[in-house]
């Protein structure tokens, strides 16, 4: 397989678009960068991909966009205790690479945009694949971070695959456009060291720090063996 063949759409290049599982049989090394908006977003969306692509070969790495620090407003360090949740996570499932933190303030990504594309735009390099979340998540800074990826990357660039996280919560059915999409099994290992690499949020899963941020249904639902991505 070769680049052209993981095309983000035929008008694009005049390649087809491969189902999901062929990334895991490329003929050489590859290299895709999972954008998250928040510090568990890449675990919650492809934390199985992740696992089964690094395992198959592919460089794998984790740029994440905000701070986290929005979820408790109480807790000081917060930002602290979400990014040495998520290298915990990244290790988890798999990667030596730990996860590169842009750090712009959570919730406040629909500002800066233009600066947030060029940030990622750095921080990302030279991929053959971009993860990123549709332009139409629910979360606010899910949709910034889908519009900056936008800003940063055109047609000619990599190849973007695209997840929902909240829009799982929020979205219709018909919204989602499931059909549209392509689900990724992941391997029965995936799926463990996915559950594994979710509970090191205990920020976000337990009420250590306040509020549960994501409910057991919820993480139930993003630890089974799918993923769903839309090109």
């Amino acid at each position: 397989m070769f680049l052209q063949d993981i095309a983000p759409s035929p008008s694009a290049s005049g390649a087809r678009r491969p189902a999901i599982t062929e990334l895991l049989h490329c003929s050489a090394t590859r290299r895709l960068t999972v954008v998250a908006p928040h510090p568990d977003d890449e675990t919650l969306a492809a934390g199985g991909l992740i696992f089964d692509l690094t395992r198959a070969g592919w460089h794998v790495s984790v740029v994440v966009v905000t701070n986290g620090a929005a979820s408790h407003l109480d807790v000081r360090n917060l930002r602290t205790i979400r990014e040495s949740e998520c290298r915990k996570a990244v290790r988890t499932l798999g990667l030596t690479e730990p996860p590169t933190f842009l750090g712009f303030p959570d919730g406040e990504t629909d500002a800066n945009t233009v600066v947030i594309a060029a940030a990622l735009r750095e921080a990302v390099g030279t991929v053959d694949v971009i993860v990123g979340p549709r332009a139409d998540d629910w979360h606010s800074d899910h949709r910034a971070t889908a519009k900056a990826l936008d800003i940063a990357f055109d047609a000619s660039g990599p190849a973007r695959l695209h997840y929902a996280v909240w829009g799982w919560e929020q979205l219709s059915v018909d919204q989602l456009n499931i059909g549209a999409g392509e689900t990724f099994e992941a391997s029965p290992a995936a799926v463990d060291a996915k559950k594994r690499a979710l509970q090191h949020y205990e920020s976000q899963t337990t009420e250590q720090y306040g509020r549960v941020i994501l409910s057991d249904a919820m993480v139930q639902r993003h630890t089974s063996s799918t993923e769903v991505f839309w090109w």
